[in-house]
C-alpha cells in the first residue's frame, strides 16, 4: 500500500535525502499534472507529500495545493519556509545564526568533510529542533578511516543528547534515537510506503531516480520511471524493494538505517543489496544508540526500553552464510 505520494512541485525541488540535484532550471509540474496526482492520492487513500523548490510559485498552483490535506518538505531559504512541515537545511554553515522552530522537523544535508571539521554546530541545534535529521550526502565514499572520524563523531553527539535527556529535553536525533525506540525495520520505504510523482507526469521509485538519474544510470536503462499518472504504477520486480526479499536485511537489526534504494542501486546495482559503507555506518549508529542507552538507564532514564545487545561485527557480510 502506498501511504505517501511524494509530488516533486519543479525540477529543482529540494533534495531531503542522499542525491544531489542536478537540475539547476526550474520547471514547475503542469497544473494539470498536479492536479491529476491529488487524485491518484485521493484513489490511493495516500497522503500527498509536496517537495518544494526555492522559488516562489504562481497563486494558483498554490490554491491547488492547499485543495487538499498534505504535508510540506521545504528548502530553509523557500519564500514559505513558515509554512514548512519539515525545513531542509543544505550544509552545516546554514545552520549558523538561524531561528529554530520548536515546533517543525528539521533535515541537516552535509558531506564527511564538512560532518567531520563541523560537528559541533550540529551538536547546538539538537535541543533547538524537535527532530533533527543528519543526512551524509557521500556514504558511498566513505575509507576505514572515515569510519573511525564518524565513530568519534557519534561519540560526541552520543554526549550531547544524554545532555538533553538529564536536562528534560526529549530529543530526536535520527541517527542516534531512532533505534532506542523501534523494534523492527524502519526504512525508507521507497516503492513499497511511497512513490513519487515528477513534473513529466511519470512516477518514480523515489526522488533520486529523477532528479539524480544520471548518477545512477546505466546504458541498459533510458528511464527510470515505474508508471504514470494517467496509467497508473508499473513496477517490474516489485518483491525487490521489500525488506522480507533483502537477505542482508533481515539479519539485521541496525533498525534505523534508511536503507536507501537509491544507493543500493548507486553502489550495487541491485536495489535490494545495500553497499559496505551504507550497512558499516549503520552499524555505527547502533552501537551508539546502545551506548547512549546504557547510559540513560545507568541514570534511571528509559528503564522500559530493552537494552540493545552487543554484536561482533560492523558489515553483515562478515558473518552470512549463503
Amino acid at each position: 500500500m502506498i501511504d505517501y505520494l511524494n509530488i516533486l512541485l519543479d525540477d529543482n525541488s529540494a533534495s531531503y535525502c542522499n542525491y544531489t540535484v542536478e537540475s539547476t532550471v526550474s520547471k514547475l509540474i503542469p497544473l494539470d499534472i498536479l492536479k491529476d496526482g491529488i487524485k491518484w492520492s485521493m484513489k490511493n487513500n495516500s497522503m500527498v507529500q509536496y517537495i518544494f523548490p526555492n522559488a516562489k510559485l504562481p497563486q494558483e498552483y498554490i490554491d491547488v495545493i492547499e485543495s487538499i490535506d498534505n504535508i510540506k518538505i521545504m528548502p530553509a531559504t523557500s519564500p514559505y519556509v513558515d509554512y514548512a512541515d519539515v525545513i531542509v537545511f543544505d550544509g552545516i554553515d546554514s545552520i549558523v545564526s538561524k531561528n529554530f522552530s520548536p515546533t517543525t522537523a528539521t533535515i541537516l544535508r552535509t558531506n564527511k568533510k564538512e560532518l567531520f571539521e563541523k560537528y559541533s554546530l550540529i551538536q547546538s541545534v539538537i535541543p533547538e529542533v524537535p527532530r533533527l535529521n543528519l543526512v551524509i550526502t557521500d556514504v558511498y565514499d566513505f575509507t576505514e578511516k572515515d569510519f573511525e572520524l564518524y565513530k568519534s563523531v557519534l561519540e560526541h553527539f552520543v554526549d550531547s543528547v544524554f545532555s538533553c535527556y538529564c536536562n528534560g529535553t526529549n530529543v530526536q536525533l535520527n541517527c542516534l534515537t531512532d533505534r532506542i525506540f523501534l523494534k523492527d525495520m524502519n526504512n525508507c520505504g521507497a516503492g513499497v510506503s511511497n512513490i513519487t510523482l515528477a513534473p513529466n507526469g511519470c512516477f518514480y521509485i523515489c526522488p533520486a531516480f529523477y532528479q539524480a538519474a544520471k548518477a545512477s544510470a546505466t546504458v541498459l536503462e533510458d528511464t527510470f520511471a515505474v508508471g504514470d499518472v494517467s496509467n497508473g504504477l508499473c513496477i517490474k520486480n516489485h518483491q525487490l524493494y521489500d525488506k522480507e526479499n533483502a537477505i542482508l536485511c533481515n539479519m539485521c537489526d541496525s533498525y534505523q538505517c534508511r536503507r536507501c534504494v537509491w544507493l543500493n542501486r548507486k553502489q550495487t546495482l541491485e536495489v535490494n543489496t545495500p553497499g559496505k559503507e551504507q550497512c558499516v555506518i549503520s552499524h555505527l549508529e547502533r552501537n551508539a544508540s546502545m551506548e547512549l542507552l546504557k547510559k540513560l538507564h545507568n541514570k534511571g532514564l528509559l528503564l522500559e526500553i530493552e537494552k540493545i545487545n552487543n554484536i561482533n561485527y560492523l558489515d553483515p557480510f562478515e558473518i552470512i552464510e549463503l
